[in-house]
């Protein structure tokens, strides 16, 4: 009987093994996930048949949204978070004559402009992160453009290739320029903006993979 159970065991462990062998194959890592809010059936099935029809290799996650049970029993559901750092440097750093978001806004299109000797040269992107997140990622690789894990980042590349000799804090003016209510709505807002206003610190090859969101 034990004999029995010690082999029962031992093939349940070796099934989990392969399933979860077969998983990680399946979501390699040249599989993009896509994690989207569930709406109802015919909505999940004409993103499916968006993903299938275009032949990106993206596999759908979706996850439920916000229910109105957990927004009714909020304390406080219509208040936004607020910066309490008295040094922020991403509210430093934005724009003060747009008054369009501050460092806690998520779901932003922004861009940022090198004004160190009237450089100006500027860098587009999109977040859904709170913007101080994405922002202090690109401070910090202006900072220490010749650090490894920054090498190949369009403003460690800036200040590397143009600023070289410059050694103070970097000179970032930020600017929200839209805001998404989704990937895919952030992804052409994105687009949008890097094709009409050709930011010179982009990758020609980002701006390319990018244009795929835009209908002709």
């Amino acid at each position: 009987k034990q004999w029995y159970q010690r082999r029962v065991i031992e093939a349940i462990k070796d099934k989990r093994k392969r399933q979860r062998k077969r998983h990680k194959t399946q979501t390699s890592d040249n599989t993009a996930i896509l994690k989207l809010p569930y709406i109802n059936e015919a909505t999940s099935r004409k993103f499916r048949d968006a993903v299938k029809h275009s032949g990106l290799p993206v596999k759908i996650v979706e996850k439920p949204g916000r229910r109105l049970k957990d927004l009714l029993t909020d304390s406080r559901p219509l208040d936004k978070a607020k910066c309490t750092n008295k040094n922020c440097r991403t509210c430093e750093s934005l724009s003060p004559s747009l008054d369009n978001g501050d460092c806690m806004s998520r779901n932003t299109i922004y861009k940022i402009t090198c004004t160190l000797d009237n450089c100006m040269e500027t860098y587009g992107g999109e977040t859904y992160r709170p913007l101080y997140h994405r922002f202090d990622e690109h401070y910090r690789s202006a900072a220490n453009p010749t650090a490894k894990s920054y090498v190949d980042k369009p403003l460690a590349k800036h200040y590397r290739d143009k600023h070289p000799k410059y050694n103070g804090n970097p000179k970032l003016k930020l600017e929200i320029v839209d805001k998404g209510s989704s990937l895919i709505d952030r992804k052409i807002k994105e687009a949008k903006f890097l094709v009409h206003n050709k930011p010179s610190l982009n990758d020609k090859s980002e701006l390319n993979n990018l244009t795929q969101f835009l209908v002709p």
